[in-house]
């Protein structure tokens, strides 16, 4: 009886972590590209303010 609840519990384990993995990559990857994303602005803000600056 332990071992088929241990079997059911593993199996059902390994599900969550099929389903997990490619959610959890895909969050790691959004969230690096929202990152790059930020410092494009930041890097472009800053070009428009020296231009003020110069101007």
């Amino acid at each position: 009886m332990v071992e088929q609840i241990r079997l059911v519990y593993q199996t059902f384990m390994n599900i969550l972590y099929v389903l997990l993995d490619p959610l959890l990559a895909g969050l790691v990857l959004y969230c690096i590209l929202s990152i790059n994303r930020q410092k494009k602005e930041i890097t472009t803000l800053k070009h428009k303010i020296n231009q003020l600056d110069n101007n």
